[in-house]
């Protein structure tokens, strides 16, 4: 009977040991779950951050583009105010040409006048010194007038040459 007790001693042993093998497996199992969990938990805070600054980028990327936009709309005004300065001044331009053309119209005009009282004043008599002083002051008005002239036709085709590289900027 101490053979059959000895027996189911080393049997409870054997149990007790297969027992203490799998609380240790189990143990083990366990420990290796809880820091699996732990690595899922930070793994979902770190995924949360990520999602809340993809969220943030989002929105600076939806700002950044109403800003682009608005920089688009007023790039397009500028655009559109520029076309209409360059259409000013094409205007401005024919303007100034037309001026030129009368200006040129008046200076022949003038020349002519000149030529024909150079050709009278010398069939008049010089004894006539009032007459002679009157033409004289002729003179010197046309002079004066066509100095007038030659300095608005300089000034102008100085406005044109400034003009010139806005309005026809390739040339420039």
């Amino acid at each position: 009977m101490e053979a059959e007790v000895e027996a189911r001693f080393n049997r409870l042993e054997d149990i007790l040991g297969q027992l203490m093998n799998m609380f240790s497996e189990m143990r083990l199992e366990l420990t290796d779950m809880k820091e699996q969990q732990r690595i899922l938990r930070d793994d979902q805070v770190a995924m949360r951050e990520d999602l809340t600054s993809l969220r943030q980028e989002q929105t600076l990327m939806r700002e950044d583009l109403t800003s682009l936009r608005q920089e688009q709309t007023l790039m397009r005004e500028d655009l559109t105010s520029l076309r209409q300065e360059q259409t000013l001044m094409r205007e401005d331009l024919t303007n100034l040409r037309q001026e030129q053309a009368v200006i040129q119209n008046n200076q022949s005009t003038m020349q002519k006048d000149l030529n024909q009282l150079n050709k009278t004043q010398q069939h008049i008599p010089q004894e006539n010194a009032t007459s002679h002083q009157e033409i004289m002051k002729k003179f010197a008005t046309i002079d004066a007038d066509r100095d007038l002239i030659w300095e608005k036709s300089i000034r102008n085709e100085r406005e044109i040459a400034q003009l010139k590289p806005h309005i026809y900027p390739q040339n420039g």
